[in-house]
């Protein structure tokens, strides 16, 4: 204490301008942090709730929610996909989802509905999602549909290559005005050729070349899946087909 203090302190708050000393009263407190600004004295914490949000902070709780459809219109937090049975909304989902494609694709996973599906492979704006609705896809004029008619290449290519019928595919590979659509099809005639002489119980698998792996060691090679069986194999040089 400073001798100017012996006959009484300046105080500013919970603090002597002068010496320092501090005393618990007349603090001043930021109570989203729980702290005095001045001492750093600690009490509890105390937000200003609107919903889920703090609105001095803007911190935010996993409760009182405000949801419009999937997503909070406060804190922005969405509803777990598992948790999601609409359909109406698992698609709106699946449509609308930009940056967040796995949330889209998740949502895909749900759908079975084959035309919902369509929907969503030609109007998602997610090409990821696009292509996971794709996958999904079993009804083969709607696949023909997208193969045919689908304004991205890529998209289109993902269809053929889940075409049964060979003279369809044929003729997409004779009179697609793609380059890239003829060789889709003329892959997945490949394909097929290998699913039908294919022995899986034997190990006579039908290998498919699904993309380059380079290993923590340097080596080199690919990733194979069985069109069959869905037997993955990991090697570092080209299978005899």
């Amino acid at each position: 204490m400073r001798l100017l203090c012996l006959f009484g302190h300046k105080w500013n708050g919970c603090k002597c301008e002068r010496c320092f000393q501090k005393r618990d009263e007349q603090h001043d407190w930021d109570l989203c942090r729980g702290i005095c600004k001045s001492c750093y004295k600690k009490t509890i914490e105390q937000h200003d709730w609107h919903g889920c949000t703090c609105s001095r902070c803007n911190k935010t709780r996993n409760e009182q929610h405000d949801w419009h459809g999937y997503k909070c219109s406060r804190c922005g937090k969405k509803h777990d996909i598992k948790d999601i049975n609409d359909l109406s909304l698992l698609i709106d989902i699946a449509k609308s989802t930009v940056n967040d494609y796995t949330y889209g694709r998740e949502a895909v996973k749900k759908i079975n509905d084959q035309l919902a599906l369509l929907d969503i492979a030609e109007s998602a704006k997610c090409s990821l999602v696009c292509n996971e609705a794709i996958k999904h896809l079993t009804d083969q004029s709607l696949l023909l549909k997208i193969a045919k008619e689908h304004n991205s290449s890529l998209s289109r290519g993902r269809a053929i290559s889940r075409l049964a019928d060979k003279a369809v595919i044929a003729s997409i590979m004779q009179n697609s005005e793609d380059i890239h659509n003829r060789r889709d099809a003329e892959e997945r005639l490949t394909d097929l050729a290998r699913i039908e002489t294919a022995n899986c119980t034997q190990g006579e698998h039908a290998w498919k070349y699904m993309g380059y792996h380079e290993s923590d060691f340097g080596y080199s090679g690919g990733d194979y899946e069985c069109l069959v069986c869905g037997k993955k194999d990991r090697r570092y040089d080209n299978p005899s087909f």
